[in-house]
């Protein structure tokens, strides 16, 4: 992971905070140790640059205030999210009936694909389409028709019995999300760019999906370099992400 995302300090807080849930020195200094050697062999043959290129953002007071009000959702939406996921994990195909199912999962997808190019692949394609909004404006429209559709071929696919991480997934889902939100956010109060939501919003999803806050943190500026100052309102959407990703799994647990 941090080779092939050029994430040598996200690679190291992934194998702590998510595979060993630990922080002992026993385990960082080795991690630590691996994902630096990993990154600069990584940098001989895929070169030293971000995964994503964004324009020149610069926060504000109503980005901040956003992030705060539109954290919450994130989380809700991204504890369903892989709730659903886990779920058609759960009760997918493993015998015969998985050739026919992938056969028309995957046609479909095809179809749909006809039009909405974006759906294909991991996530990667409307993640960087969202974080720039100067070679590409999707638009509050298609951005919640390619989260509807991205959310509902992922569910299928794992039903369908595919295999695949969820990490790029939900980075795409909560871009995706965030420029919807930005775009009424941006009715009441104009001015933000639809870059600066994706971002904010695509960590925050991902911190609740995947259960890692600090990692999804230092992932994100590794992955798009960032400003510093955009730290603020990413920890205000984490927080209050996360925060309600944690109460819905305390809720539905006690329902049980």
């Amino acid at each position: 992971m941090a080779a092939v995302y050029n994430v040598p300090l996200g690679g190291m807080l992934y194998i702590m905070e998510v595979l060993l849930c630990t922080f002992n020195w026993s385990v960082l200094i080795p991690a630590l140790t691996t994902c630096a050697i990993a990154v600069v062999i990584s940098w001989i043959g895929l070169g030293n640059a971000p995964l994503y290129n964004i324009p020149d953002l610069n926060i504000s007071y109503s980005l901040v205030i956003w992030s705060i009000l539109a954290g919450p959702v994130f989380g809700y939406v991204a504890y369903w999210f892989i709730w659903v996921a886990n779920k058609a994990r759960l009760h997918s195909h493993h015998n015969w009936h998985m050739l026919l199912v992938c056969f028309i999962n995957f046609t479909l997808i095809g179809f749909l694909a006809i039009y909405f190019p974006a759906l294909l692949g991991n996530g990667k394609s409307p993640a960087e389409m969202e974080f720039d909004d100067l070679d590409y404006f999707v638009g509050v429209e298609l951005s919640l028709i390619l989260l509807v559709l991205r959310m509902l071929i992922c569910w299928s696919s794992l039903g369908s019995g595919a295999q695949g991480g969820l990490l790029t997934p939900s980075l795409a889902n909560g871009a995706l999300l965030a420029v919807v939100l930005g775009g009424l956010w941006n009715l009441l109060w104009p001015g933000t760019s639809f870059s600066a939501f994706a971002i904010i919003g695509s960590v925050a999803f991902v911190a609740a999906a995947q259960k890692m806050p600090i990692t999804a943190i230092v992932l994100i500026f590794e992955l798009t370099r960032i400003k510093f100052n955009f730290l603020i309102p990413i920890m205000f959407a984490v927080s209050g992400s996360v925060g309600i990703s944690t109460l819905c799994m305390k809720i539905c647990s006690q329902k049980k």
